[in-house]
């Protein structure tokens, strides 16, 4: 980070290294001149050999101007770096993670295209990963088409590779996830069940069509007696009009058959 006031005083002015300080794995240095304030920045150890910044070391203005530059984008290229090598990104993801920074569009975009040629960022290779891995997540098609686009990138690039994930290849695999759901939820009505599970892949982003298919195959039970009690008790807390408990059942996914049947249990 840069201290001084008046910049554009002393672009013509020498600065000499007054303080080099070891702080952490960082080295703050203090460059001063007779006609400006103290110039204040932080360097890694390879950037102090790589600008020779040494005791007493006198540096023109400008020359100091694009050493901080460059710095800072080294310092911010490491930094993209690292952030890659947490988690595979896109291009528009390390866009957003430079704007953090206090670069410039024009040091932004040579960190993007140094990432590019060295081959660390592809948005190609981006979306064959994300694909691999939704496919092993289970999610649907809309969620992989909206997150691509949300993330940056473009529909040429999504419509090469979209044609390949197929959720009916699926299928067999929605059916045991959502089957071992089924399973915890067997307290519910058969209805409300599905409607569940239905809100459980929607939010997943499996078309409506894939939805339709893994309940067909799903194995639905119910064992309701005791939740039917505890609901229409609470209802019976709330009114006493029989028609107006019979429509708040039916909202909670009870038949009209089994409400007439159990209504004076």
């Amino acid at each position: 980070m840069i201290v001084s006031k008046g910049r554009n005083k002393i672009k013509e002015f020498n600065l000499y290294v007054k303080q080099i300080k070891k702080v952490k794995n960082e080295y703050v240095v203090v460059f001063e001149s007779d006609n400006s304030n103290p110039i204040i920045h932080k360097f890694s150890e390879d950037q102090i050999v790589k600008y020779r910044i040494t005791l007493n070391k006198k540096f023109v203005w400008n020359e100091l101007d694009n050493i901080i530059k460059n710095s800072n984008i080294d310092k911010w290229y490491f930094k993209a770096l690292n952030y890659i090598f947490k988690k595979i990104r896109s291009e528009k993801e390390v866009w957003y993670f430079l704007d953090k920074s206090n670069l410039d569009n024009d040091s932004k975009k040579a960190i993007i295209d140094r990432l590019l040629e060295n081959k660390y960022l592809d948005d190609e290779r981006f979306v064959r990963v994300f694909l691999e891995n939704a496919f092993s997540k289970c999610l649907g098609i809309n969620y992989v088409i909206h997150t691509l686009e949300s993330l940056g990138i473009n529909s040429e690039l999504i419509n090469k590779y979209i044609d390949s994930y197929n959720e009916l290849d699926l299928l067999d695999d929605l059916i045991t996830q959502y089957q071992k759901i089924e399973l915890t939820l067997i307290s519910l009505p058969i209805i409300k069940q599905k409607l569940i599970l239905t809100k459980k892949m929607a939010l997943k982003g499996i078309s409506t069509t894939t939805i339709q298919e893994v309940l067909k195959y799903i194995e639905f039970s119910e064992d309701i007696t005791n939740t039917f009690i505890k609901d229409l008790n609470k209802v019976k807390r709330q009114t006493s009009d029989e028609y107006k408990i019979i429509q708040k059942l039916l909202r909670l996914g009870y038949t009209y058959d089994y409400i007439k049947r159990h209504l004076n249990v």
